[in-house]
Order: structure tokens, then sequence, then C-alpha cells
């Protein structure tokens, strides 16, 4: 089997949960507000408010769960949400090949950029982030909160740095 990413189902929620959680020890000790806690070790509420008003995708390769990552579409741009990869498959290319799934999902959408979140004390996804072509965008809350009429405020967790990746314009396909 090769590496595939498919839409997660609501039955499939149980491994993006799964695979959520199995990266909380990297975030427990990084997240200044308590009530951020819920966006990093999910229980089925959090399944059940999310899954309503985002689009998940799960990763596989060799028949195993490897990561997951969600989708909106927000305003003008594509905000992923959650980008994640199971503990014990990081460093082995998965982030960016569910982020190369993310642009072309973007590029379905007709959108131009696609925008994340990361704890600015979680150095490891900001050196991928930006390896992957992202740069800040922001990293002063007040601006971040009130950027697009505040489409942005409802997702914001204390102390992130909000990233902008600008998909470079598709390529015409050349019949000659």
């Amino acid at each position: 089997m090769v590496f595939s990413v498919i839409r997660a189902s609501r039955t499939l929620m149980v491994e993006v949960q799964r695979i959520i959680n199995s990266n909380f020890y990297l975030y427990k000790d990084i997240i200044v507000h308590p009530e951020d806690i819920s966006e990093h070790q999910v229980d089925e509420a959090w399944v059940e408010k999310n899954f309503a008003r985002r689009e998940f995708y799960v990763a596989r390769d060799q028949g195993e769960y490897v990561g997951m990552c969600s989708y909106q579409k927000i305003g003008s741009f594509a905000y992923i949400g959650y980008l994640f990869v199971q503990d014990g498959y990081h460093r082995q290319g998965y982030g960016k090949k569910m982020l190369q799934f993310l642009e072309m999902r973007t590029y379905q959408d007709k959108l131009t950029d696609l925008r994340l979140f990361s704890n600015k004390n979680a150095k490891w996804a900001i050196e991928a982030y930006l390896k992957m072509g992202f740069s800040i965008l922001s990293s002063d809350a007040t601006e971040i909160c009130n950027m697009e009429g505040g489409v942005m405020a409802p997702f914001y967790e204390a102390n992130h740095i909000f990233f902008q990746k600008i998909l470079p314009s598709p390529k015409p396909i050349s019949f000659m």
C-alpha cells in the first residue's frame, strides 16, 4: 500500500483523535491558558464540535494511520487548524506530504494561500513550517484577531504565531 490521504468520515474521527492525543506530551508544558488544553488533548465533545465545521483528513502508509490534518475555507484563504503526525512517525516526510495534499485542496477552492497557527514555543513546528515555505504573518494577538474582520479570533490561542503560505499560480497545461 502506498501513502494516501482520505477524508475522514465520522467513524474515522477516532483515528484523528488518537493522532492528536499522541502528540499531547509535546504541548502540555507550553500551553499558556488551561482552557486551550482541550484543543490538544481532545475528547468526544471536541470531535462533535469540530467535525461539523471542518474537513478532516487522515494519512495512511503501509496500512497504518500516520497523520491527520484539517481544512477550512475562511474568506479568501484556507485555514489549517490541525496538522499532526502520529507519534513515532515524526521526521519521515508525512507532514510535508499532507501539506502537499492541502495545497492541492486549496487550489481546488481557487484560493491563493494557506494559513495556520503554531505555538511560539513549538520550535520543531516553527522550523518545519518555515522549511515548507510558510512565512510569519503576525505574532501580535490583537493584530491577528482583527485581521479580515476578525475571522481568526475564534481560533486564536495565546502565545501563537500566525503563518501564511502564498501558493504560486497554477501553471497552464499545454497540449501542443
